[in-house]
């Protein structure tokens, strides 16, 4: 691959990356060629099994996933799609591109079903292009979304990783809405030094207040149930 192939994949990755896994060539190609022309870059796999090869290999930290979809045949010839689904559903980590299943006329009670399970949408075949890309457009900005939350909550994990246990038992006080006279008395210790462990928190956490540190926990789902060890 040349510098200007790469410069330009690199390119329409970042306004989404659409998988499809679909073992009819015509359809895929047609597919292919109407998701190009709307500035999206496109990979494409004949089985359930290349696709997850290539799922699984892929890095787990999603500050360098790309936003996207997956167009997902119901119908393959080896892996069933509904099996490939389950797969990519149960890497919770890894589950920021939804899914769009590929389905017949004749699989409408199957399409419902899997909506219930967690799937973003289906596609009945032959395809309205309009409708399809909607649906595309729809899925890829609730990736980037899914993508925003993951890493706003990994960036939060490491800094909480930088705090003290001291300043652990802090924040966990602060989180629940306790004073620093509060903290102070549970934990034998003066307010003055609360204080101090209050302020490294809030510094170390780039928050401006006991509000702002709360809503930003209570976002990340983690705020972990508050400990009574002396500081």
């Amino acid at each position: 691959m040349n510098s200007s192939t790469a410069l330009r994949n690199h390119r329409l990755a970042n306004n989404g990356t659409i998988d499809i896994v679909e073992d009819d060539l015509p359809l895929a190609e047609g597919l292919i060629m109407l998701l190009e022309s709307q500035a999206y870059l496109v990979r494409h796999f004949t089985s359930g099994e290349e696709f997850l090869k290539m799922f699984f290999s892929e890095s787990d930290d999603p500050r360098l996933l790309k936003p996207g979809c997956i167009l997902l045949d119901i119908r393959l010839s080896n892996q069933s799609g509904l099996s490939v689904f389950d797969q990519v559903a149960s890497s919770s980590k890894k589950f920021t591109k939804p899914i769009i299943f590929m389905t017949g006329h004749g699989d409408m009670e199957i399409a419902v079903d899997v909506l219930t399970r967690g799937a973003f949408d289906f596609l009945t075949k032959p395809f309205v292009s309009e409708a399809l890309m909607a649906k595309v457009d729809r899925g890829v900005e609730k990736s980037r979304g899914l993508l925003d939350t993951l890493c706003s909550r990994e960036l939060l994990q490491d800094r909480i990783s930088r705090l003290t246990q001291k300043e652990l038992l802090v924040m966990q006080g602060i989180a629940a809405g306790k004073s620093n006279r509060e903290i102070a008395e549970e934990t034998g210790n003066s307010i003055r030094t609360i204080e101090l462990h209050r302020a490294h928190v809030l510094q170390k956490l780039a928050v401006h207040n006991a509000v702002e540190l709360a809503n930003v926990l209570a976002r990340s789902n983690l705020i972990d149930a508050p400990r009574t060890t002396p500081l």
